[in-house]
C-alpha cells in the first residue's frame, strides 16, 4: 500500500513524499515474515 503526496506550489513545487507498506508472510520455518515501511522523497530535475 502507497500513500503519497506531491507539492503544487512554493519552492519545493513537484517536490514529491511517498509512504509504502509492504507485508510478507510465509509458512516456511526458515523464513521469517515480514514487514516494511519506507518513505521515498523524490525531486524532478531538468537536466536538458
Amino acid at each position: 500500500m502507497t500513500l503519497s503526496y506531491v507539492l503544487q506550489s512554493g519552492p519545493a513545487k513537484n517536490l514529491s513524499i511517498a509512504l509504502r507498506h509492504a507485508q510478507l508472510r510465509t509458512e516456511f520455518a526458515s523464513q521469517r515474515d515480514a514487514d516494511e515501511h519506507r518513505i521515498i522523497v523524490s525531486y524532478p530535475i531538468n537536466i536538458f
